[in-house]
């Protein structure tokens, strides 16, 4: 098997121009340029599924964050997406778990079975993938609920243009007779709310002494 068969392999599970075999081929060390041949093509197999796998984590994550965090998607809309992500990974985890230069070997050799078989593991990965991800684009798009009176005071408080303090928000709030023991619980809890649906961005800063 040349590098171009190896390649052309590579090129059927649809790993992208970016993985592909580059050994150069020495007459007088054949042996040793098929070793390195089928070697390379297994960590590029291993690097592209290593990808796939990131992803697929990446989008369980957001599913889970619009779900659990913004409060933007339903259990039903999420569980069967979640659970595909989970089973892709488990199929993905066995590629890698076979992975190495002899299972490469094989694969070249004849099993159209085998390479099938990655090639849908591969293919289904990325169609749950962009499932997920359209509806974490979905849900990011939903149209604004409407906010609780506290909240929306506290929208009003803060500058449209500029960064504003935690402190100050407070202290405004404490203008308004409120008991100053619970003023700290009700601003997170407005800014929780506020940051739920989309109306500010929160930064955390380690305070300097």
């Amino acid at each position: 098997m040349t590098k171009r068969g190896v390649n052309e392999l590579l090129q059927g599970f649809d790993l992208g121009s970016d993985y592909r075999c580059k050994e150069a081929f020495n007459p007088d060390d054949i042996q040793g340029c098929y070793a390195r041949l089928y070697e390379e093509a297994s960590r590029q197999i291993n690097m592209s599924v290593l990808v796939e796998k990131t992803q697929l984590d990446s989008q369980r994550q957001e599913l889970l964050y619009a779900r659990d965090i913004l409060s933007r998607l339903s259990e039903g809309e999420t569980t069967p997406l979640i659970t595909q992500l989970e089973n892709c990974v488990k199929s993905v985890d066995d590629i890698l778990a076979k992975s190495s230069p002899e299972w490469v070997t094989e694969l070249i050799k004849g099993s159209v079975k085998a390479q099938a078989s990655v090639k849908d593991i591969l293919k289904g990965s990325r169609e749950v993938i962009r499932s997920a991800r359209q509806l974490v684009n979905k849900a990011e798009a939903k149209a604004e609920e409407k906010l609780s009176p506290d909240a929306e005071k506290m929208l009003q408080m803060i500058p449209s243009s500029t960064v504003e303090n935690l402190k100050q928000l407070i202290l405004d709030m404490m203008k308004s007779r409120r008991d100053s023991s619970e003023v700290l619980d009700a601003a997170l809890g407005c800014m929780a709310e506020l940051f739920r649906k989309g109306k500010i961005r929160i930064t955390v800063e380690r305070h300097q002494k």
